[in-house]
């Protein structure tokens, strides 16, 4: 499994790839349903709620898929935890969210991720390692939001956007490392 996502992640994440939302979803489509014949599950649930509560749910998921979400909760860190009770040993987390887009608050938009701080935020408490992780980079977008607080400097709407990507998989023995995290410890960052 871990092969079959990697190949086809990392051919979707060529820079020059510009991936419709679309697209995206078809991908990740596939993704679950692969998932779904290796483990020869026949029907996907769901809960909708709040991720960031206390969560009194005492099943566990084979799935667990975020998409341009995280960036509008106020403490991430509870919906990570949460996160990692909810998956079962094996199962996957698919996460997408920006890393240079617009202001969206919806109703609100707090934060943005780099690929290292989706893999830290997911995986710090252990459990949970990375498969994947990167950017995908999506067309311009045209006009402002609805409460115009989305401009730059020049009062111009700001157009480009780029996601990050994080897919991971639930390991009960993994044990989280900074070092496994991207860093460039280095004095001279051109080499």
């Amino acid at each position: 499994m871990e092969f079959c996502l990697k190949k086809f992640v990392l051919n979707t994440a060529n820079p020059h790839l510009k991936l419709s939302t679309r697209k995206i979803e078809q991908i990740v489509s596939i993704l679950i349903q692969s998932y779904m014949r290796e483990n020869n599950l026949k029907k996907i649930n769901f809960i909708k709620g709040d991720i960031t509560e206390n969560l009194e749910i005492k099943e566990e998921f084979d799935i667990v898929f975020s998409k341009d979400t995280f960036e509008h909760i106020l403490n991430p860190w509870d919906a990570t935890k949460n996160i990692q009770k909810l998956l079962k040993n094996k199962g996957l987390v698919m996460f997408f969210v920006p890393f240079s887009w617009r202001y969206h608050a919806s109703p609100y938009d707090t934060y943005r991720y780099s690929h290292t701080g989706i893999q830290y935020i997911i995986e710090r408490l252990g459990k949970i390692k990375k498969i994947e992780s990167g950017y995908i980079k999506f067309g311009d977008i045209k006009g402002f939001w609805k409460n115009k607080k989305d401009f730059t400097l020049d009062k111009q709407p700001f157009p480009k956007s780029l996601e990050a990507f994080y897919i991971g998989i639930k390991d009960e023995n993994y044990v989280f490392k900074k070092e496994n995290l991207d860093s460039d410890l280095s004095w001279d960052h051109s080499v």
